[in-house]
């Protein structure tokens, strides 16, 4: 039987046909096929305890507590009671300055719950960058660990509010430099400032009153609202508050976890840091919409402890940056730790390379491993490759466009580039921003009147619609 001269290789494979580009250009569009939905993100998490309340949703190794669905729902609950009752509305800002740790996950879900805005802080972040986040976003509340990393974060507070450690005369906390910062909540024991509260004080603060508004409040809450606040990358003015949806990150969470084939039956280890858009989406939120369990492996990442956890916890996908999973792979205790119940994971914020995609999969028994790309503008995943595509192409990308989302690779005239032709990235769909907060003239530099967003980053894509990033637009060099 003959066969035709003209038929390609990359013709004849399994690759649905929808997800190449189109007429030639460098212009791919997701699949629609799954729906996306109108929920929230404490939506999200209710279905998920409905359906697998009584399983492990978090397991903290520095405190070596275990958490059940219904345990987050019911600390979370009490959480945002208390938030109600320092007076919080729906559309405040809450500052969240702490490393992974169980107050971290239970204001995470809290402030969902009342329809606030969680405002994702640095651990790293010193006087300067603190106070620039705070005052951009203008948070009416700041939750913080009193040490983060043998940093005194109490002390690095008082030096942006020095009125930490006396009450105004009606009470309240004032200060000058962050005049809508009325209340800071500290985590851990130790010394607590006049004008500030504990943690422990916060989850008793509620009476019945709080507590049965919380049904109604939810309700109100609509999935287009804003929930989250991520800062860019960028040193501190250069740095811009992306604000994201409820709508966005929920359903962001759910195409990356079905990508990573994640179930109520997997166990993820989450070593990246969910201060970032990669810790919080594809790792906290996918678990949640998944049913997956998380398993934190230290505050701040550890090798050691991270393989420990691995082993001890039997996890079967592992969530870090490349950067992390190089410090695995040369660890001189990988040899004697049992990874074999590790299956799938991701990688992200940062460039993976080939070789170290390859010793994933097979020294870490991480064959379905994906390599995702994002942005704090896109909730974040807008790129992602699939558990099943062929390794050697995971290897040397960052995978095809995510469902419901449309890219293009465009020259500097706007006009869309040849497939494997460079040019700058623009993505647009329901994932975008709402806006970057309080900069409206920013806001409309990176995003046009027909909503694609300028990601800054020089690509190519494929005649199989996987894309690789080359660099930086307007800087040469990967």
């Amino acid at each position: 039987m003959s066969t035709n001269p003209f038929t390609s290789d990359w013709l004849r494979t399994d690759l649905d046909e929808r997800l190449r580009p189109q007429r030639g250009l460098s212009d791919v569009a997701g699949l629609t096929d799954d729906p996306l939905r109108f929920i929230t993100l404490s939506g999200m998490l209710d279905e998920t305890v409905a359906a697998h309340g009584g399983r492990d949703a978090a397991f903290f190794a520095a405190t070596g507590r275990r958490w059940s669905w219904h345990d987050l729902k019911a600390r979370s609950d009490e959480v945002a009671a208390g938030l109600l009752a320092l007076g919080l509305e729906p559309g405040d800002r809450v500052g969240l300055w702490a490393p992974l740790c169980e107050e971290w996950l239970g204001v995470q879900f809290a402030a969902a719950r009342i329809g606030a805005i969680l405002v994702n802080l640095n651990p790293a972040w010193g006087e300067i960058e603190l106070a620039h986040a705070l005052a951009t976003t203008r948070c009416r509340a700041l939750v913080m660990a009193r040490i983060i990393a043998s940093r005194d974060c109490v002390a690095l507070l008082r030096g942006v509010m020095p009125e930490i450690d006396r009450l105004a005369s009606d009470g309240r906390l004032h200060g000058e430099r962050l005049p809508r910062l009325r209340h800071v909540v500290l985590i851990g024991d130790g010394p607590t400032p006049q004008a500030t509260t504990s943690f422990k004080a916060l989850r008793r603060l509620a009476g019945p009153a709080q507590r049965s508004r919380l049904a109604s409040v939810g309700k109100s809450v609509d999935p287009d609202d804003p929930a989250d606040i991520q800062f860019t990358s960028g040193a501190i003015g250069a740095s811009k508050a992306a604000t994201l949806t409820h709508y966005g990150l929920a359903n962001n969470a759910h195409f990356a976890a079905q990508a990573m084939r994640l179930t109520e039956h997997d166990r993820m280890c989450i070593a990246a840091p969910v201060h970032h858009w990669f810790g919080t989406g594809p790792g906290i939120f996918a678990c949640v919409a998944s049913g997956a369990a998380m398993v934190i492996p230290a505050l701040t990442f550890d090798a050691t402890k991270t393989l420990e956890v691995i082993d001890a916890q039997g996890c079967t996908a592992l969530h870090a940056t490349p950067a992390m999973f190089t410090k695995l792979l040369e660890h001189p205790a990988l040899r004697d730790t049992n990874v074999s119940t590790l299956r799938t994971g991701i990688t992200a914020g940062g460039a993976c390379p080939p070789e170290t995609v390859r010793r994933i999969a097979s020294e870490l028994h991480m064959p379905g491993i994906t390599i995702g790309y994002g942005k704090s503008e896109t909730s974040p995943l807008t790129f992602q490759s699939d558990a099943v595509d062929p390794l050697p192409q995971r290897a040397v990308g960052v995978g095809r466009v995510h469902p419901h989302v449309e890219a293009k690779i465009v020259d500097r005239n706007g006009r869309i580039v040849p497939v494997g032709q460079s040019g700058e990235l623009c993505v647009r769909g329901y994932l975008t921003m709402r806006w970057y907060w309080g900069d409206p003239e920013a806001t409309r530099s990176v995003v046009d009147a027909a909503g694609w967003l300028r990601t800054g980053d020089s690509a190519t894509v494929d005649a199989d619609g996987y894309l690789r990033i080359v660099g930086r637009v307007g800087v040469s060099g990967p």
